[in-house]
């Protein structure tokens, strides 16, 4: 089965609708994490294959590991402030048929860190933005979780996922470094997806102030010395 998995909250409300279409009609399932609600929003209930959560505490972007999958199905990790083009799931999952021999999670915002990354700027970091071209398809560190596609089997469970809000890229790239998961960010025209502008951003929040236990998640995968090495 395809399923894609999405959190979202009241402040998208009147952005978020042509996002999450734009992945709906592509797959099986679609699982909405509808935080701080109680009901479904007016925009988003004629989604025929929606599957609505409604949590008793504001899980933020870790709402999207908060769905069962079966080992074999396809999932797919999305944000709603990304417009996914019609080719989106095709596309990610023929390029997986590259990744047979070694597991492999793919995704289209990718960032490399510098052996020598203390959180700071100047200490290094290659970020490949998905709404940017990508001549090469390439290793990474980690990848934004709004652009990711995984197998059920690699999907960390809600219960490793729970502390990690705000920075749930990290710590799913933790997760599948220890567990000898490859991160490989797929090439791509520019504007392939399109983000839709918010006024709010979890991601600029956490990365202009990193937790320490955020940077001590990067510090234990990060850095070119724990990519993939081909040549073995």
């Amino acid at each position: 089965m395809i399923i894609a998995n999405v959190a979202t909250y009241p402040g998208r409300y009147g952005n978020r609708r042509r996002s999450i279409q734009s992945i709906a009609t592509q797959v099986d399932v679609l699982n909405i994490c509808l935080n701080e609600y109680s009901e479904v929003p007016d925009d988003l209930r004629d989604i025929s294959n929606a599957n609505y959560y409604f949590p008793e505490n504001n899980l933020k972007d870790v709402g999207k590991f908060a769905f069962e999958v079966s080992e074999n199905d396809d999932v797919f990790l999305c944000d709603d402030d990304i417009i996914y083009p019609q080719n989106y799931v095709s596309a990610m999952l023929k390029y997986s048929l590259s990744f047979k021999d070694q597991p492999t999670i793919l995704g289209v915002h990718g960032v490399i860190y510098s052996d020598y990354y203390d959180g700071r700027k100047r200490s290094g970091r290659l970020v490949h933005v998905f709404d940017k071209a990508l001549d090469e398809g390439a290793y990474m560190n980690q990848l934004g979780t709004g652009t990711v596609f995984l197998k059920g089997r690699e999907l960390p469970s809600y219960e490793e996922m729970r502390s990690s809000a705000g920075f749930v890229d990290i710590r799913l790239a933790k997760i599948s470094f220890e567990k000898n998961i490859n991160l490989y960010c797929i090439p791509r025209e520019a504007e392939w997806l399109k983000e839709i502008q918010n006024d709010s951003s979890i991601y600029l929040t956490v990365t202009s102030n990193l937790p320490i236990d955020a940077l001590k998640e990067v510090q234990s995968f990060g850095g070119l010395a724990k990519l993939p090495n081909l040549l073995e």
